[in-house]
């Protein structure tokens, strides 16, 4: 086994344990390790958004029932009592009354059958809203969960790199005090180390900053510590471009807009519907008062009903115009959004291609730098090496370090941006 591979394997080791244990500076209490899994378990519990978006199914439910009312029987009951005494001198006499009514549409241009159809596109419409939503905090949860595991996997390099900068200035010191280095050597070498320690100090407060965004997507409101469990290894990787016009179609969003278009199309019906007669059935029964009797008395009645609205003041023209205005903003709102997610389908495929090669690239810079620093740093040991030639090699390795740890994280963010722009939401795999 080579000393890079040696090395390699000591590095995760100390990557996992430090994503197992909670490594370096951690808070008081008790630390919960959570997987990818957990927290998708967890968000679908508990995130506020995705519960409001649920609502919204329930409330267009809702008002679905209300618009297929109309079409169904009416039934009511009435009662009253009271006095009577006519101007004729007849003797005042108590009066009461009751019955059941029945009423039933039988006709209304088709108004309200058009009102069913465009709730029940309103009830599709926000389903896919919900999935939209769900697409939504899926990537803001794998974001700041990829953030977490960024943090978390730059404390161990951070503090490993101190640990490299002390063993360099302890080595230009014994230089500079043998006449082989210069002060100014001596002094980069100190800066050198105050920067990892700062590095290192910076890295621990973003692991806090980074708990809380991953909190928010979680529906946390307590104080206890996080952390993450999880691998830099990507699922989506392909180099094979899916067909981009088959997902925008299917994507959530555009599939909302597309019921609200015809739901706007079913309004627009039923306005037009307004210019119709209507007709009803009805029925009654019980102690009533006819109309040519001045006393009650038990009996029933039925008839049919129709009513035409002659004039409203150009009501019913202006609603026309409004619906069939709100139908033709639906439908160019459809397409442009339908062209805004093929848009951002084809960068999010390129992103995600462009940040795996980078991964790789950052990788093949990291084993190369890592070998010509410990030859360099050998050489400048022996004296083989000057200074200014040396600290450049070693500064590359050093900022590698971090930026394969990046290169690692972009990658992985790159993924939740694509699996977003495609719609997968929260229980995607």
């Amino acid at each position: 086994m080579s000393s890079f591979e040696a090395d390699k394997k000591i590095l995760c080791a100390v990557f996992l344990t430090f994503l197992l244990v909670a490594g370096g500076s951690v808070q008081a209490g008790s630390t919960s390790s959570l997987s990818w899994n957990d927290c998708v378990r967890e968000a679908i519990d508990n995130n506020p958004e995705l519960a409001g978006s649920a609502q919204s199914i329930k409330k267009f439910k809702a008002s679905q029932w209300v618009t297929t009312s109309p079409a169904l029987p009416h039934v009511s009951t009435k009662a009253g009592a009271g006095r009577s005494n006519s101007f004729s001198g007849d003797r005042e006499r108590n009066e009461n009354s009751y019955s059941i009514k029945g009423e039933q549409l039988v006709f209304d241009g088709f108004k309200t059958i058009s009102d069913i159809k465009s709730s029940k596109e309103l009830v599709k419409a926000s389903k896919y809203g919900y999935t939209a939503t769900s697409s939504e905090i899926r990537y803001n949860l794998r974001t700041a969960f990829v953030d977490l595991m960024r943090a978390q996997a730059l404390v161990p390099v951070t503090k490993s790199i101190i640990d490299r900068r002390k063993q360099n200035l302890s080595m230009i010191k014994l230089k500079y005090e043998s006449g082989r280095e210069h002060e100014g050597s001596l002094l980069l070498a100190e800066a050198d180390l105050a920067q990892a320690q700062y590095d290192f100090k910076k890295a621990q407060r973003d692991i806090s900053v980074a708990e809380y965004a991953l909190k928010k997507q979680l529906g946390r409101n307590d104080d206890s510590p996080i952390r993450v469990i999880g691998t830099f290894t990507v699922k989506e990787a392909s180099d094979k471009m899916p067909n981009l016009r088959t997902l925008a179609e299917n994507h959530p969003l555009v599939n909302k807009l597309e019921s609200e278009v015809k739901s706007a199309r079913y309004d627009l019906d039923s306005s037009a519907a307004t210019f119709s007669p209507v007709v009803k059935l009805n029925a009654e029964a019980g102690k009533i008062k006819p109309m040519s009797l001045s006393a009650s008395e038990h009996g029933w009645s039925a008839g049919i009903d129709l009513s035409l609205p002659l004039f409203e003041g150009g009501n019913r023209i202006a609603n026309v115009r409004k619906t069939r205005a709100a139908y033709l903003q639906a439908e160019f709102n459809s397409q442009s959004r339908y062209d805004d997610v093929l848009s951002t389908l084809e960068k999010a495929w390129q992103n995600f291609q462009d940040a795996q090669e980078n991964a790789l690239v950052q990788e093949k810079y990291l084993n190369a730098s890592e070998v010509r620093a410990k030859i360099s740093r050998a050489e400048y040991a022996n004296g083989l090496l000057i200074f200014d030639n040396w600290i450049i090699i070693e500064d590359n390795f050093i900022k590698i370090q971090k930026a394969y740890i990046n290169a690692q994280a972009e990658m992985l963010a790159s993924e939740a941006a694509w699996i977003k722009a495609k719609g997968g939401y929260l229980e995607y795999q």
